[in-house]
């Protein structure tokens, strides 16, 4: 077996190989080798914060996901430059504030800017979020370190900026996929906010048409592969309306029809999995192009979802429910600008409850 130990202070990668013969060994072996490379030295002495980091970095792999790891990574390659070659227990609030402002500025003067929000904005909070779970670990587990400076640095806020369809741009997103062969995918979406790894990952099985309601616990990531979703709040049940179920019995005829007996709702015509650029250059985009409309991302047909939902006046639970939001905060925190209407339509239903009287 082969043992990544991530980087040194200097940059280089370190390795351990190990022969094994059975997984019981190797899980042994592995326990091991983490606890010779616990960081730290002899006499006790806390190690660097890219010594630190690179040794904590490894031992998630197995742990977390991929993709999450390749997040951690790049945020500590962005922070080691600037703060790797201070000692943990001389970190101070000061030297992190510093670190991170630095971080901003390097990331902004790059002048990348993607969705309407500062890219070193996010990466300052992607930096902030992943040395917090660091030094975490490095006090509970590895006891390398007593109190976290990081407590006393503000995390910095972002205002995420959001698109949406309105209700009439929705009806004219819709006739434009009248004769689109992936229609009930995009209505699915509109109707119950699922993400893309969700509605791309998603089987006849977990479809109960007698019942009208979907059953998520699996999502397919970036690489094609099927797996849990992304986290427990996101193993929902969702209620279908009416209107989808129909769509749905139709979409399962025609495709039964077309391609043959196939375990996943939604393929493409050879009965491939469906790959998110060409869904979105192909039919998604086109679509938008055909109803006058901007171009979005098919994330914001999840925006979408949740806004109609509670522009109707949906609870903001049901939504979060709906949504697989592990806290109603997210949900508050998202759609903001959708509920001071819906205070003022609670108030003008006060005032038709007590003229009645």
């Amino acid at each position: 077996m082969r043992v990544s130990l991530g980087k040194s202070p200097d940059g280089a990668y370190q390795r351990v190989i190990r022969r094994v013969r059975t997984p019981v060994e190797a899980k042994a072996t592995l326990k091991r080798l983490q606890e010779q490379y616990r960081p730290g030295d002899a006499t006790g002495t806390p190690p660097r914060l890219d010594a630190y980091l690179a040794s904590w970095i490894c031992r998630q792999e197995g742990r977390l996901k991929p993709k999450t790891i390749r997040t951690y990574s790049t945020a500590i390659a962005n922070l080691a430059p600037i703060i790797g070659h201070v000692r943990l227990d001389r970190l101070t609030s000061g030297l992190l504030s510093s670190a991170f402002k630095t971080l901003g500025e390097s990331k902004r003067r790059a002048g990348v800017e993607r969705s309407g929000t500062n890219t070193g904005e996010r990466t300052v909070q992607q930096a902030y979020d992943v040395l917090r779970i660091a030094l975490n670990f490095a006090i509970k587990r590895d006891q390398v370190l007593r109190t976290s400076p990081l407590g006393a640095v503000p995390r910095i806020k972002l205002e995420r900026e959001i698109d949406f369809l309105s209700k009439k741009e929705v009806l004219a997103f819709f006739h434009a996929l009248e004769h689109d062969p992936l229609r009930s995918l995009f209505h699915l979406a509109v109707a119950t906010g699922m993400r893309w790894g969700e509605i791309s990952a998603l089987a006849w099985h977990d479809v109960d048409f007698d019942g009208a309601v979907i059953t998520l616990h699996h999502a397919r990531n970036e690489k094609g592969e099927i797996g849990s979703t992304k986290t427990r709040g996101s193993r929902r049940r969702i209620d279908l309306p009416l209107s989808i179920v129909r769509e749905l019995l139709t979409h399962k005829k025609r495709q039964k029809r077309t391609i043959g007996e196939c375990p996943y709702v939604f393929v493409s015509s050879a009965g491939t999995p469906l790959h998110a650029s060409n869904v979105e250059r192909r039919h998604f985009f086109p679509a938008l192009e055909r109803a006058g409309l901007r171009r979005i991302r098919f994330h914001d047909l999840r925006h979408t979802a949740a806004t109609l939902r509670l522009a109707a006046g949906q609870h903001v639970k049901v939504v979060a429910e709906l949504l697989g939001h592990a806290s109603i905060r997210t949900t508050l925190d998202l759609y903001s600008h959708v509920l001071p209407g819906m205070g003022r339509e609670a108030a003008a239903a006060y005032d038709r409850v007590m003229m009645d009287v």
